[in-house]
């Protein structure tokens, strides 16, 4: 749902608002731009990661982080499984993104979603953002449209909102970076669902998917799908080949 490179927006476009299923539940989400009407233009099943962390992060009353929240929907979804006495803080770096987050969640009164607009760093300051693509974090203030924007670390997060049952993250690249802002909150008894975006997209921040994977060898039983749509979480072991390409991984921490 959310691989879709980001398209320059058309004059032609006419924003509307879809209502619809989303997992299983009857939402109205803004359409602004063709790639909101590519990916949320539709019914929506329940995503296969929902299913593996239901009652494994993902429960009734229990704090998520979902970090690349873009426009919300996803956050929408989380919401509803968590319920009325859980609660979602959705971090979205791209400030139109964040603006229609905000929307679709009051549109909705989603008041258990809290939307931040920041990026998702290692440490705490201001960091460059670009609207390429999905947004991502800037190599160089020449990138297109790159911007200063605040940066936040998982550990600030657990710090300022309490110490969430379920990480679910989707930064375009900047994994490994991130989870080296996480070490605290890697400690408590958190489940990740990680979207890990490839060797080539990771490495242009130094890293590779092994490095996702190592943080996680320890402690956690590791499920992977390619597509967390179509496709099945398989549980991994330690003998399975890294994939080089984008998959989705899912770690649950073992019961001691």
């Amino acid at each position: 749902m959310r691989t879709v490179k980001h398209l320059v927006s058309d004059m032609s476009f006419r924003p509307h608002i879809k209502n619809q299923m989303y997992g299983g539940h009857r939402l109205r989400v803004i359409i602004e731009d063709r790639v909101a009407q590519q990916w949320y233009g539709r019914d929506i099943d329940l995503p296969q990661e929902f299913t593996l962390l239901a009652g494994r992060g993902l429960n009734l009353g229990a704090l998520v982080f979902d970090l690349g929240a873009h426009q919300g929907v996803v956050a929408m979804m989380l919401a509803k499984q968590v319920g009325p006495n859980g609660r979602v803080v959705a971090i979205e770096a791209s400030q139109r993104n964040a603006e229609l987050a905000k929307r679709n969640a009051d549109m909705n009164s989603m008041d258990n979603i809290e939307v931040r607009h920041a990026a998702v760093v290692h440490e705490d300051g201001p960091v460059l953002f670009t609207q390429r693509g999905n947004g991502s974090i800037a190599l160089s203030e020449k990138e297109f449209r790159a911007a200063s924007v605040d940066g936040v670390s998982i550990d600030t997060l657990t710090k300022t909102y309490g110490v969430p049952d379920l990480v679910y993250m989707d930064i375009e690249g900047f994994e490994v970076h991130a989870l080296k802002g996480a070490r605290e909150t890697l400690g408590s008894a958190a489940s990740w669902l990680i979207e890990v975006h490839g060797d080539d997209t990771i490495g242009q921040f130094g890293g590779r998917n092994r490095d996702v994977l190592a943080v996680f060898e320890e402690g956690y039983d590791l499920y992977s799908a390619i597509d967390n749509h179509t496709d099945a979480f398989v549980l991994r072991s330690k003998s399975d080949p890294v994939p080089t390409g984008r998959f989705f991984l899912a770690a649950i921490p073992r019961v001691q």
